[in-house]
């Protein structure tokens, strides 16, 4: 059985702390969150346990110094689908209230 001599919680932690895991989610996430809602939650579930799949294979083959990177790509491929479909219907939402507002 194979077992990185590197996995710990300081690893998690790093990635956490990394900047290119902000700089990916950083604009998505809040504005993801706001129409999440009336996206399906058992997707929301189920984004949320691979996301943590993903940190956890991070934590556990990486280093703390590559962490950050390793792990904000897979992360945003799993969560980037819904959370571009939560934005876009924000923004046809206020879109649309825009338009009614002039009318």
């Amino acid at each position: 059985m194979l077992k990185s001599s590197l996995a710990s919680p300081a690893t998690a932690a790093a990635a956490l702390k990394d900047l290119n895991f902000w700089y990916v989610l950083a604009w998505l996430l809040p504005l993801g969150l706001c129409r999440l809602k009336t996206s399906a939650a058992r997707m929301g579930y189920v984004i949320v346990h691979n996301a943590l799949v993903a940190m956890g294979f991070t934590a556990y083959h990486n280093s703390a110094g590559d962490a950050g990177p390793a792990v904000a790509r897979p992360i945003f491929s799993i969560a980037g689908p819904l959370l571009s479909v939560s934005v876009a219907l924000l923004i046809v939402d206020l879109a649309e209230r825009q338009s009614c507002d002039k009318l």
